[in-house]
Parts: structure tokens; sequence; C-alpha cells
């Protein structure tokens, strides 16, 4: 006989959480012999152990300790009594095995081992287990082997690996849009993905972008296999270029350079749509990115058409004077400017004047004239302000006292004090369904609401179990968050 007194305190916040599963009810009703006899007397026995079948103690999810001895079951006509044992999902350590042994209460032998036997859940049927650790590997002959091959060491495969069970870890596919393309041993990334060569076993490295620079030909091939960013310094005159291998879906970068000299020429490649002239500068250059949409067919990416001339100076790598769609833009804006259509297909920038006096101007510009003038908007003496009051006091007074049914605040509130005083009294019937605590157990010592109270409950009488429970009925309604219990064990 033992006594335990818990108090409690009720209040408004987060919701119970329940105890998992920790016990699995193990049951069987068919152990019987290889002809289909039942199995008259005899034990099921089961034992936790590690991984290597070593025996173990562990602690049993929800709390208690499980010795590390093994538990038995009588077996009659081949029915076992059920019976529970630790759920090793929820075990610490967890994922235990056991040892699953049967004996033949008439001949004392052991007519059943399984070793590494592990499960999960609220029940186990044991006539449902199918065991998978028992066969042994089998000795190579040839290169041939009948049954499991056992492997201590590396495998060093000269072939192909084959194999309906070949697991993932070992043999990685490959998807292209969702389609899973050959199995193969190696994968080689080109133009787009570089991977370096690091240590481990994991390949953390690979990264997007290959660079390939060209050595200068006044005819080269840009090669998109070779490279997502493809880098060409001229020496000289290039008087054709060629694509090659740049696929449908494909996005690839193109630098090309002016070196030391500078004034080469460049002849892009057919294929290369709305190709930008090159800045002439010494050391000037031009990247350009295409997006091919068939095969050697691509055009620019986020960049507008260019038509007509781009003037340079030979050393310079600003643009002095370009066109976009037939439009005539200079490179270099006034200051304090904004660009202004002066004449069918140029724009020309139009320095803003100041206006700086506080009567309200606002800026006009006249095309006729082509000039700007400081104009009157609304006078600075028509606009009023408007100072807005306070808001009063939520309830109208001050403090306020007013109540309210909900009250919800976007910012921060705050108090002084908040007295849980308004909910309805807790009673003692108001505590029900004692499981676990008893068969005598009594609730003494209810004070409070339901926003706010205290109860102690006293364990006495006997059949107490772990996870003891019971059950409160609230007055006012169900809580928008279900409350929490704050548990103070005191032994007497």
């Amino acid at each position: 006989m033992f006594k335990r007194i818990l108090s409690f305190a009720f209040f408004a916040a987060f919701a119970v959480q329940a105890f998992p599963q920790n016990l699995t009810t193990v049951s069987a009703s068919n152990m019987t012999d290889i002809n289909g006899s039942k199995l008259a007397a005899g034990q099921l026995c089961f034992l936790i152990t590690d991984q290597s079948d070593n025996p173990i103690s562990v602690s049993i999810g929800g709390g208690g300790q499980a010795l590390k001895r093994g538990y038995c079951s009588p077996v009659t006509a081949g029915v076992v009594t059920s019976f529970t044992v630790p759920n090793p999902a929820n075990t610490l350590p967890s994922g235990i095995y056991y040892r699953i042994t049967v004996k033949d209460s008439s001949t004392g032998q052991e007519v059943l081992r399984y070793t590494l036997v592990s499960f999960t859940g609220a029940t186990f049927n044991f006539d449902n287990y199918a065991p998978m650790n028992l066969a042994q590997g089998a000795p190579l002959t040839g290169n041939s082997v009948t049954g499991n091959l056992a492997v201590t060491g590396n495998v060093a495969a000269t072939g192909t690996v084959t194999g309906s069970n070949i697991p993932s870890s070992i043999l990685q596919q490959i998807f292209s849009s969702g389609v899973g393309q050959t199995q193969r041993t190696g994968v080689n990334f080109f133009s787009g993905i570089t991977c370096s060569d690091n240590a481990g076993t994991l390949r953390t490295d690979c990264r997007p972008g290959t660079l390939n620079t060209l050595a200068f030909s006044a005819t080269p091939t840009f090669d998109c296999s070779l490279g997502s960013l493809q880098k060409l310094t001229l020496t000289g005159n290039v008087t054709s270029s060629t694509l090659a291998n740049c696929q449908a879906g494909q996005l690839v970068t193109f630098e090309i350079c002016q070196d030391s000299t500078g004034g080469r020429t460049f002849a892009n490649p057919v294929g290369l749509n709305q190709w930008s002239a090159l800045p002439i500068a010494a050391n000037a250059c031009a990247t350009q990115q295409y997006s091919f949409d068939a095969l050697n067919n691509g055009f620019p990416d986020m960049m507008p058409a260019l038509t007509g001339d781009v003037t340079s100076a030979a050393t310079s790598t600003a643009t002095t004077v370009g066109k976009v769609n037939g439009v005539s833009f200079p490179s270099t804006p006034a200051t304090h400017g904004v660009p202004v259509v002066t004449a069918s297909n140029t724009v020309t920038w139009k320095a803003v004047p100041d206006c700086t006096d506080t009567t309200g101007n606002h800026l006009n510009y006249t095309q006729s004239t082509d000039a700007w003038s400081c104009g009157t908007s609304v006078p600075a003496s028509v606009v009023t302000t408007t100072t807005l009051a306070s808001p009063p006091a939520i309830g109208g007074t001050a403090p306020n006292t007013a109540k309210f049914t909900t009250l919800t605040a976007t910012g921060d509130t705050q108090v002084k004090r908040i007295r849980a005083n308004q909910g309805t009294a807790l009673v003692t019937g108001d505590f029900g369904s004692l499981t676990g605590w008893g068969s005598t157990a009594t609730v003494s010592s209810v004070s409070g609401t339901d926003s706010l109270a205290l109860v102690t409950i006293s364990s006495s009488g006997t059949g107490q179990t772990i996870n003891a429970g019971f059950t409160l009925t609230f007055h006012d309604g169900a809580w928008s968050n279900a409350p929490l219990c704050a548990v103070m064990r005191a032994d007497g």
C-alpha cells in the first residue's frame, strides 16, 4: 500500500499531448509442426537483444526499465496467451531486436528460434511473421553462386552490375524530365555541371557552370558540350564561326574579348540570332547569354534586339550612340536629365531645371519650343492640415472596465495584471474517470474556475498503473486552445 498526492493547476495555453503507444500486444494461434499438428503445450518466449543477438536492458517508452531477461507465455493447442512487450519504436535506445523461441513442454526442447526480429505498432501477430535473416552466404563456385553471397570486404566489378533487387543506394538511376534512363556504372557531366573529385563517399561539390576557353582561330567552333560559358579572346579577325552540340533547352553564355590591340572584327555563328556588335576598344569584352530552342539555334535572354550601328571610339570602352529597335540613344545622359523623343526615332537627353520656391510649383515641358518651365500647381495656402484626435479608450472609461466577448489585438498590448476570475467555479464532481490511481483514489481541495483551478487527487488502494488519467468537464464550453495541465507530486 502506498499513497501519492498530486496537485494540478489548469490554465488556458496549448494542447495536452497524448502518450505514444509504448507496448505491443503479441498474439499467435497457429503454432504447428511441419505436418500441421498444433503444439499441444509449450511456451513462446521474447528476449530483447542488440544487433549481435546479445541480451540487453532498455528504457520502456513512457517510463520504466525492461530487465535483461526473457518473458514467456504459455501455448495450448497452438494458441498462445496474448501478452505485451515494449514497442521497439519507443524504447531508448530505439530500434531494438527480439530473440523469439518456442519450447515444447512435453520434451523440454527448443523447437523454434528467430533472432534479430523487429516490429512496430500496437499489435504483433506472430503467425504472420516472415523471417528475413535465416539464409547464409553461399560458397562461390566458378563464376556463379546459388543463393545468397556474403561479402565482408569491397566488391570491384569490371563489367555491368545487373539485378532486379539491387538497392538504390548501390546504383542510382538518372531521370530526365521524369523519365528514367538506363542505369550505367558512371555518369559524365558536361556543359553546365562541374564536379571536383573530392574525398569521401558523397559527391558534395558539384555546381553549375563549366568554362570552355577557345584557342584563337579565324574560323572557331563553339562546342556547347564543352562548357556553359564559351570564351574567346580576339588576337585577329574572325571571318566565320560555327556552333556545335548546342542542344534545345540549353543555356550558354558567350564572352568575346578584344586583345590589347583592339579593333578586331568578329563574325558571329549562324544560329546566334540578334547578336550585338562588339566594342572595338582594347581589352573590351562583350557577354551575351543564349537559350537554344533547337539544335544550334538560340536567342538572347532578357535582351532587346539591336539594330543599326553601335558607335565607339577606338580607345574607349563606352558606346557613344546605340540603336534599339531603330531608335537612336546617346550613351551618356545629361546631368539631371530625362530622355525626350525630339524627332522620329531619336531620343535626346534634356536637363531638368530647378523649381525651388514654396508656392506649389510643378515642372512643365513644352514640345513646340523644346523648353522646360516652372508652372503653378496648387498654392501652398490652399493646403490645410487636420490633426486627428486620439481614439477614445476601449469601453469609454479610464481605466477601461468594459467586458468583451472576444477582444483581438494586432499590436503590442501592455497590461498590469490579468485576473482569470470570470469563469464558472469548478466542483469535485467535475473530475471523473479516475483510471490508474488506485481502487480508493479520491478528489479533494478543488478551487478556482474554468480559467484557473487547483485540485488534489490522492492515489490509494490497489491497481495503480503508470500514465494514470482523469476527465475534467468544463462548464464554459470548449477552449480555442486546449488547456495545459501542470502536475506536482508530493509523496506521503
